[in-house]
């Protein structure tokens, strides 16, 4: 049909039922044909985009078409024909883009697009797009520095944790570099890797955006620090221990590098009981509660991040049984200068050696030592120290105290001295000695020992060790000689001083008796000392005995008498020229008993031997019997009692006999026996002479 002037779309023309495609009026990709002046434009079609649209609060949408019209009369005019677009979105309604950026958020909900032509001609296809409208993104920042060590896996984090806004995220890193060897997965956002090589500690800023490109305010910004190898140095000295002595802390391994902290633990073995390991500072401390023999436990450390360093540490511990103390608690008597027998107060056993050995409480006396090592007390007194307690304890290796201490009582005492008493002991057999004591001990350590040290006590003597007393009866004749006694203390030391003691025992002296040279004439039974006689007591006599016979020794004297059985007193007047050297002098005066030694003495001071070696004086004195030589002259009365015991002595002349008496200057006593006559006579004159000598 022709309508000329007019311009026709398709879809009146489709009411004629005139299909012109079919009738191939419009050529390839023509839109509208004229024909015979009237134009015909083919229907509108539309393309649609209907994928769905997840857009963000805040993000400005990229622009699109949801409908593409096609054919039909420009000028197209896109529509919605149901729904609502988003807040902060718009349809343009010429280009049909939908563009905008959403201002809230809202969850899926779709919008239907439609599109006409100038001839409002709808197209037959709509869109439809689903829009959803999400909150804007945040995120939460993970900002833990990250002590990291060389060559151990890092437990993989993530700086930020995105919500809101539209998936996917998208993670990356904003400044700064990650360590060498670690990764950002941008994805997930997880940070994982194995550090390659240290570095100080450097930050690392972190941002994250959605699929909108919104980046999220938020950002995270992480220290990372990547230290050195963890490497340890290794303490394996063994441990010797006690039963319930507190160990003294130590640490098997001591690490450096790594990351902090460091992690100690047990590899192998197991710590004795009461034992524990800080898993913190790598110390072992405690205190063992029971005994075991040596076992070996070894020791690791691992590094924050669980890197563990291949040296490990190897440590023997032996437990100990308790410390004991065995104590010598025996008193010590010490004396002055006097070097002390060594001892130990404690002697220890088990705990851990070596043993320390000190004083808990007191003072040693001075010049003592203890030794720590060995426990042994040594040394030298040096001054006194009245008795006083020592208490002793013994420590072990591990400064366990042993329970039993060791308490002793310590005495020092002044050096032993002692006094002699050096009496000669003249005794008798049958007759019980007045005891008496050698020595007098004083000072040292008592009790004190008396001893003989050279010599024997004559039989039936004893002496008291304990008192030093020298008691009993004679029961044998002892000759003279000398025994030497001694004294020491309880500490073994003997006094400087001794006592040396004659001793002499005799028969019971009677008169009669043959005795040392002689016959005793005489004893003294007065009670008195008589001249040089001492008083008898019941353990000794004393008394004078008379030579066997008279002198008989033939001579001739200066003046040509000659004779061997009379000789002079002294010279006379009438024989000498020196007029001081003659007889009538006063000398001799002594009668009485006990006189005749001194007499003869003074004589003989006058009239020497020498001078005149054959006076009755001189006679005696060189007189020797029985290996005694102290020969006398008798006095007048020990003549006369000479003269009593004639016959029991025996051996005189019906004669006279001089006496050691002077009666004048001129004249001396003498005793006629056959008569008993007493009487002096010149002292030129020659009389008989029996020496005597005094016991």
């Amino acid at each position: 049909m022709m309508l000329p002037g007019k311009t026709l779309t398709a879809l009146i023309w489709s009411v004629f039922l005139i299909n012109v495609q079919s009738l191939a009026l419009f050529p390839q990709n023509a839109n509208a044909v004229t024909i015979n002046g009237i134009t015909i434009t083919l229907a509108i079609t539309a393309t649609a985009n209907t994928e769905s649209r997840n857009l963000t609060v805040g993000a400005v949408m990229s622009g699109f078409s949801p409908l593409t019209a096609s054919s039909g009369t420009l000028p197209y005019t896109y529509s919605i024909k149901t729904g609502t677009l988003p807040a902060g979105l718009t349809l343009n309604s010429s280009t049909g883009e939908v563009t905008g950026t959403p201002s809230s958020a809202q969850s899926a909900a779709d919008v239907v697009f439609e599109v006409k032509d100038a001839n409002n001609v709808l197209a037959a296809a709509t869109s439809t797009v689903s829009f959803t409208v999400n909150s804007d993104i945040t995120a939460t920042a993970n900002t833990d520095p990250r002590n990291l060590t060389v060559g151990a896996v890092m437990s993989s984090f993530s700086p930020l944790t995105a919500i809101g806004g539209t998936q996917p995220y998208t993670y990356s890193v904003k400044t700064g570099k990650l360590p060498s060897g670690l990764t950002l997965n941008g994805s997930k956002g997880e940070v994982a890797g194995t550090p390659s090589s240290a570095q100080s500690a450097a930050d690392v800023v972190f941002e994250v955006k959605d699929a909108n490109n919104v980046l999220a305010a938020a950002t995270s910004t992480v220290s990372f620090t990547v230290n050195s190898d963890i490497t340890t140095t290794a303490n394996t000295d063994p441990r010797n221990l006690t039963v319930g002595a507190a160990m003294t802390g130590f640490t098997p391994l001591t690490a450096i590098g790594g990351t902090q902290p460091y992690t100690y633990r047990v590899k192998t073995g197991t710590l004795p009981a009461g034992l524990t390991l800080n898993g913190s500072t790598g110390e072992v401390t405690g205190t063992p509660s029971s005994a075991q023999s040596a076992a070996n436990v070894v020791f690791e450390v691992t590094d924050f991040n669980n890197v563990i360093e291949a040296a490990t540490s190897t440590v023997s511990f032996t437990v100990n049984d308790a410390l004991t103390a065995t104590a010598n608690t025996a008193p010590r008597i010490l004396t002055v200068g006097v070097a002390m027998t060594g001892f130990s107060p404690l002697t220890a056993s088990s705990g851990t050696q070596p043993y320390t050995y000190r004083v808990k409480t007191g003072t040693l006396p001075a010049g003592l030592t203890l030794n720590g090592s060995t426990g042994d007390v040594t040394g030298t007194p040096t001054s006194a120290y009245s008795a006083a307690n020592v208490v002793f304890e013994v420590r072990d290796a591990n400064n366990a105290i042993a329970a039993a201490t060791s308490t002793v009582s310590l005495t020092v005492s002044e050096v032993l001295t002692a006094t002699a008493n050096t009496a000669a002991q003249n005794l008798t057999i049958g007759a019980t000695m007045s005891g008496f004591t050698p020595l007098t001990a004083s000072g040292g350590l008592l009790p004190y020992t008396y001893r003989v040290k050279t010599g024997t006590l004559p039989a039936g003597l004893t002496l008291n060790g304990s008192t030093g007393e020298v008691t009993g009866t004679p029961t044998s004749a002892y000759s003279a000689a000398n025994v030497v006694f001694e004294v020491k203390g309880a500490d073994e030391i003997i006094a400087a001083t001794t006592s040396s003691v004659s001793f002499t025992v005799i028969p019971a002296i009677a008169i009669g008796d043959s005795y040392q040279g002689g016959i005793v004439f005489y004893i003294n039974e007065t009670g008195n000392q008589q001249g040089n006689i001492p008083a008898s007591t019941p353990a000794t006599k004393h008394g004078l005995i008379a030579a066997p016979a008279d002198i008989n020794v033939s001579y001739t004297d200066a003046w040509s008498y000659s004779s061997n059985t009379l000789y002079r007193w002294s010279t006379g007047q009438s024989l000498v020229s020196n007029t001081t050297d003659y007889a009538w002098q006063s000398i001799g005066t002594g009668t009485g008993i006990g006189s005749g030694q001194g007499n003869t003495t003074a004589i003989l001071a006058k009239w020497s031997v020498s001078a005149y070696p054959y006076t009755a004086a001189a006679m005696c004195d060189n007189y020797s019997n029985g290996g005694y030589a102290d020969w006398f002259l008798p006095s007048k009365d020990e003549l006369y009692q000479l003269y009593i015991q004639k016959s029991t002595v025996g051996g005189f002349a019906s004669d006279g006999y001089w006496s050691s008496s002077n009666t004048s200057t001129i004249t001396a006593w003498y005793l006629f026996f056959p008569t008993a006559t007493q009487g002096g006579f010149s002292k030129e004159q020659k009389k008989r002479v029996r020496p005597v000598r005094a016991f």
